[in-house]
């Protein structure tokens, strides 16, 4: 047993290396790893069909039936001399011999005493035998097994390979130095059995680390880390993860490899190479989906039977979209619009003319391009529609009618869920977005004037750096999208009917029900901006410390606490989860109060506060 012991001992000091490269590179699982998942079954010792090869030894049990002339049964074990003893037949030697051999032997000896008889001869009771299970098993050691059973079920008994174990070269060791090496890939793959093996007293099984492995993501039917030959391409790693989806992007085939140099790196595949192209160890193939977006379509919407995406080839014109017998009865029939987006991401607008279209006018029907959207406009007051999303039973769009509450809203949507964050609700209005919109723009516009004239007076180096700062962030604030986010406070679903917070609806209103959160964020100038477990005993400044501390920049006097229900404060006591602690920024040049302005601007902005 002490071999064993060192043997195990030296093996685990040389794997620690591979164990450290798996787990930091690979976050897919392993393939085969999830059939040893769970506890082994108690029955895989029982219950096996004996082969007639099988081959008998000591504690085996046959079961001997004689009928005809006499009638006798016969339950005996193979002794520790390898015999069994039948009274008036006497001793019979059957260790080594197979069950095909042993029946056959017994049926003689039984019909050379009596005449006019039959015998079956049957397997009862199977011997049990220690084996050894050793190397990258999750709890190795000796093990009692029947002689019979599968490897699969072996290696289940001793809790499965590890993550770093070798699912293709398990090694089975005979006492006499006979090694056979077992694949469990065929069986995963396509449930083809290993050949068949009889255990003996003193076999080992051992698995070793698997020496190479690559793994594969994206649009595969098996994505996973394989463990594969020293040479092994592209291709063949597909085709062992069972073959690409049909949405699989080839033209974006690319491989993760560590490099001893560079570290992590990217390396892009041609498509016509992948047949060719080998990997290395822990390389990562990533094979993309194509993308969902519809690029070659255009839209129909409006007054329409039919709305929706249709098809976009070379040559469509309007006419081949926009059908008469397509319009709804209340269609606008002497005017509609084809919305196009240009190469700069501007959108213009084409109008167009249906019934000129319809009656074959000369240059009536123009030509689509991708992605053109043709509105039909309805002779009827268009529905006012508001949408609902999040923590309600049923989210959506809902029509609404002249006198809804978000009340009436939300009984329609089902109320809300357990999860719902009743003082985080967010509601947004695109007649205060198109008023706030004005408002930063005008911001915006006085700020860069501001900027010009302080540039002209500006000389040191430093003071030229606030202006660029300055400028910088006026950047980001045209990049910033302006919500028109009215505050509600609501505490209770119940006792808010029809009380300050049931705001009568609007066309275009949007309702988000958040989740309940669990940490206060904070950001500004600290030196670790974070978003921090909320506990109630801990105070502002307590999570100012556990964000790294105040900045130099930082405006210690002036820190505000945006609200998860849209408002801010500086009451310092009111802290609840959802909210964010705001640093602002203090310049030390006090010409450069401007440089405050914008970033807190910035903050309010960002932070989708109601007011500023």
């Amino acid at each position: 047993m002490k071999k064993y012991i060192v043997f195990l001992l030296l093996f685990l000091i040389n794997t620690a290396v591979c164990e450290n490269i798996l787990g930091e590179h690979f976050s897919l699982e392993i393939f085969g790893q999830k059939m040893f998942y769970g506890p082994p079954s108690d029955a895989m010792q029982t219950g096996f069909h004996i082969p007639e090869n099988y081959i008998l030894g000591i504690d085996d049990e046959l079961i001997i039936n004689v009928w005809g002339a006499i009638e006798e049964e016969h339950r005996k074990t193979v002794e520790q001399d390898g015999a069994i003893f039948i009274p008036g037949i006497g001793k019979i030697s059957l260790d080594g011999k197979t069950v095909s051999e042993a029946r056959k032997i017994i049926r003689e000896k039984f019909l050379g005493r009596y005449n006019n008889i039959s015998v079956s001869v049957t397997t009862g009771k199977v011997r049990t035998i220690e084996v050894f299970i050793l190397g990258e098993v999750k709890k190795p050691g000796n093990y009692l097994i029947s002689p019979m059973t599968s490897i699969l079920e072996v290696l289940t008994i001793a809790g499965g390979p590890t993550e770093k174990g070798s699912l293709r070269r398990i090694k089975i060791t005979g006492k006499s130095g006979a090694v056979q090496i077992y694949d469990l890939y065929p069986l995963f793959m396509s449930g083809d059995n290993p050949p068949e093996i009889q255990f003996s007293r003193g076999d080992t099984v051992f698995v070793p680390l698997a020496e190479y492995a690559a793994g594969i993501k994206g649009a595969v039917r098996r994505p996973a880390i394989y463990e594969v030959p020293d040479a092994v391409t592209v291709e063949n790693l597909i085709a062992l993860s069972g073959g690409a989806l049909p949405n699989a992007d080839f033209s974006r085939l690319q491989v993760e490899r560590i490099d001893k140099d560079k570290g992590r790196i990217i390396i892009d595949i041609d498509p016509c190479r992948h047949g060719d192209f080998n990997l290395n160890n822990f390389d990562i193939v990533n094979l993309p989906s194509l993308p969902e977006h519809l690029f070659y379509k255009v839209f129909l919407d409006g007054a329409v039977k039919r709305p929706g995406n249709y098809g976009w080839t070379e040559g469509l014109k309007a006419g081949a979209i926009l059908k008469e017998t397509e319009l709804l009865p209340y269609a606008l029939k002497d005017k509609a619009e084809i919305i196009r987006t240009g190469d700069d991401g501007a959108k213009r607008v084409i109008i167009i003319s249906p019934e000129k279209i319809f009656s074959g006018e000369a240059g009536a029907d123009i030509e689509l391009m991708p992605q053109d959207k043709i509105v039909v406009y309805s002779q009827e007051r268009r529905e006012k529609r508001v949408s609902i999303q999040g923590q309600v039973y049923y989210p959506g769009e809902y029509v609404i009618v002249r006198g809804d509450r978000l009340s009436d809203l939300i009984k329609r949507a089902g109320g809300f869920t357990k999860y719902a964050n009743l003082p985080g609700i967010v509601f947004l209005r695109e007649s205060i977005r198109a008023e706030k919109e004005k408002q930063v723009a005008e911001f915006i516009r006085n700020k860069e004037e501001m900027l010009d004239r302080e540039e002209k007076h500006t000389v040191k180096e430093s003071e030229k750096a606030l202006v660029e700062q300055g400028r910088m962030l006026i950047e980001q604030l045209k990049a910033i999208e302006i919500k028109g986010r009215i505050p509600l406070r609501i505490d209770n679903s119940e006792t808010f009917v029809r009380r300050e917070y049931d705001i009568m609806l609007e066309d275009g209103d949007v309702i988000y029900v958040p989740e309940k959160p669990i940490s206060v964020a904070v950001t500004g100038e600290v030196n670790l901006p974070a978003n921090i477990i909320f506990k109630r005993e801990l105070g502002v400044a307590d999570y100012i410390r556990k964000s790294g501390g105040y900045t130099k920049n930082a405006d210690r006097r002036n820190v505000f606490i945006a609200k998860v229900d849209g408002t801010a404060t500086q009451n310092m006591n009111s802290m609840e989860p959802g909210d964010t602690i705001v640093v602002p920024f203090e310049t030390k040049e006090k010409r450069f109060t401007i440089i405050k302005d914008i970033v807190q601007m910035f903050y309010h902005l960002s932070l989708g506060l109601a007011s500023f």
